[in-house]
């Protein structure tokens, strides 16, 4: 892995670490979630449907449904986006390079979050 991509997940990390600390108000714990360990949470639909079209690799139309979702925000789609692009950054680059997607993208993505929701990044 290059330096650059190195600092990049790194970066997607602390923008995501950031987002669930203001949606929480809690400091997130380090977890290494392998691809096929995502599991389910019952309580954000929306995060539900983004998860089960990553699993089937299309990263692409999930970030489509969430761009769409985030005309709208509320609490549920930061909820749902911050996991989102916390999720993403823990697969692998081939599995990335595989749904024709990459790191520069869901760093992209979280600062459109951060951007939509008012949130300086």
């Amino acid at each position: 892995m290059s330096y650059h991509q190195d600092w990049l997940m790194r970066q997607i990390e602390a923008i995501s670490a950031m987002l669930g600390y203001i949606l929480t108000g809690k400091t997130p714990s380090t977890v290494t979630v392998e691809e096929d360990q995502l599991t389910h949470s019952g309580d954000n639909e929306l995060y539900l449907l983004l998860q089960t079209l990553v699993r089937q690799g299309q990263i692409c139309q999930a970030e489509d449904l969430l761009f769409e979702a985030m005309e709208t925000p509320d609490s549920g789609v930061l909820d749902a986006a911050t996991r989102f692009y916390s999720d993403l950054n823990r697969l692998s680059d081939e599995t990335l390079r595989e749904a024709n997607f990459s790191r520069e993208e869901i760093f992209e993505g979280l600062q459109e979050v951060c951007r939509v929701f008012g949130i300086p990044s």
